[in-house]
């Protein structure tokens, strides 16, 4: 059986100065160690791969360590030694397999005992957002008044599907991207270590690549050198990962902007002959669209770009020969149809079409009008409350489902959606919860403009109260029902 660790496995941080590009978070979780200030409960919150993990980690063994060295644990005394073995004192929970309200109440259960070795005991949940509403609402409790020995520490890449009660109850630290300057310079010293040559074009590559996390961009860098064996080239990652080169993407530009459909027409067939994913080239068109931009708008592009010398020189005399607006033109059309490429069941195809359409000017002011009568469709409120509650289920916001999916007291006023509601408290809770944040970004997700409010409906008086109320009129209030 071979030995082989994974890159992101092997150089997992131990130490807080080991984390990258997250100086606030870690500054911050030193200072509450140093001064012995730690709360009861963390949540960690950010995309995957930037560190939540290793933080929680390393915060769980230096908060127990005997001897903490700058906030982090010392690795040489009796209880960082015993954390480095299985333990009892540190527990990971998956929260996307142990998700039920049954797994936290047994996590409830087991609180209560004092940590074995260390001064506290503390669990990890991770992905925290897959919780079930009930399996939240046992959570809760044990969050609000922990023992004294626990200290709770949630991880999760949605922040949005956490309840608005379990929020104000933790502090919060959200993890950043890691910048391309930052991670470029991080990969240049994993390979420094492992014998790995590399030219700095490569190098960059792969930090683009990982788009700003750690782990995505480990996982690049092994992939490739698996296929380079620790000589790796700038071409070896393009091969590796199925992406054009700056010069084929230059190409295509020119031959949209110039409005050349033969010769665009051939550098695509060319492509497709190669197997390229033209979903992933419309993301690396836009990407270069974006920079071309840049080029001709930004005094100092270099600083953003962060090009080798030559590469800007040449993008940067490019750019100069076209125009701003059809730039932008042509870069907006492809960011439109992005989303349109996941379901799309011929990727080249729709790549040529949108790229055929850009050249056409009388072609686009015909879509765009197009466009204008399709907005200007009226959609009756219950037309508009499917569409939302649809999404919402499709999003697994169940209890808000549940709560709001029967409602049918629905009217427009302006570029307002006034839901009425007779539930006691509904109208309340709809905002308190955080559910009215949730429902507006799925109504701009639809591609609709307007908020939305929840109002409480005045109770319907029954016939029997109403003719009390004109015998109290008239009798006076001491009168006597029966």
């Amino acid at each position: 059986m071979s030995n082989y660790i994974s890159l992101y496995r092997k150089y997992r941080p131990k130490i807080f100065d080991e984390i990258v590009g997250q100086e606030h978070i870690v500054n911050t979780l030193k200072n509450q160690i140093k001064n012995n200030e730690i709360a009861h409960a963390y949540l960690f919150t950010g995309t995957r791969g930037t560190g939540k993990t290793s933080c929680a980690k390393i915060f769980a063994k230096a908060v127990n360590c005997l001897q903490p060295k700058d906030g982090s644990p010392c690795y040489e005394c009796s209880v960082c030694k015993a954390l480095d073995n299985a333990n009892m004192d540190i527990i990971e929970i998956d929260a996307a397999s142990n998700n039920s309200v049954e797994d936290i109440r047994e996590m409830r259960e087991n609180i209560k005992f004092t940590p074995v070795n260390c001064r506290y005991k503390v669990y990890i949940i991770d992905e925290v957002h897959m919780l079930s509403p009930s399996a939240f609402n046992a959570l809760l409790k044990s969050i609000e008044e922990p023992p004294s020995h626990i200290i709770f520490i949630l991880a999760t890449t949605e922040v949005h599907k956490i309840p608005a009660t379990i929020l104000s109850r933790v502090v919060r630290l959200d993890f950043r991207l890691v910048g391309q300057d930052c991670l470029q310079e991080h990969i240049r010293h994993i390979f420094e270590k492992e014998g790995i040559q590399a030219d700095e074009l490569s190098i960059r590559e792969i930090a683009r690549l990982g788009e700003g996390s750690v782990r995505d961009a480990f996982s690049i860098a092994e992939c490739v050198n698996s296929y380079a064996n620790k000589h790796i080239k700038y071409e070896d990652v393009l091969v590796c990962m199925g992406i054009s080169g700056r010069d084929t993407l230059q190409s295509i530009v020119c031959s949209i902007l110039e409005k050349d459909k033969g010769k665009f027409f051939e550098i695509v067939n060319e492509l497709y002959l190669q197997g390229k994913n033209f979903a992933l080239l419309s993301k690396e068109l836009v990407s270069f669209l974006r920079d071309m931009m840049i080029c001709k708008t930004c005094k100092n592009a270099n600083d953003i770009l962060q090009l080798p010398i030559t590469e800007f020189e040449k993008l940067h005399d490019f750019s100069i020969v076209y125009e701003e607006d059809k730039v932008f033109e042509v870069m907006t059309m492809f960011v439109d149809a992005e989303s349109e490429f996941r379901y799309a069941n011929n990727a080249k195809m729709l790549f040529e079409s949108v790229a055929v359409l850009s050249m056409n000017e009388d072609l686009v002011k015909k879509n765009e009008q197009i466009d204008d009568e399709i907005e200007k469709r009226t959609y009756s409120p219950k037309e508009i409350w499917g569409k939302i509650m649809s999404l919402v289920y499709e999003k697994e916001y169940f209890a808000l489902h549940a709560l709001c999916g029967d409602l049918t007291d629905l009217k427009i006023e302006g570029k307002t959606l006034i839901v009425g509601t007779d539930k006691r408290g509904l109208a309340e809770t709809f905002v308190n919860l955080g559910y009215k944040e949730i429902m507006q970004e799925i109504i701009k997700e639809l591609g609709f403009d307007f908020d939305v409010q929840m109002v409480q409906k005045e109770k319907t008086k029954t016939k029997q109260e109403v003719i009390h109320e004109k015998l109290t009129k008239v009798f006076g209030k001491n009168i006597v029902f029966e």
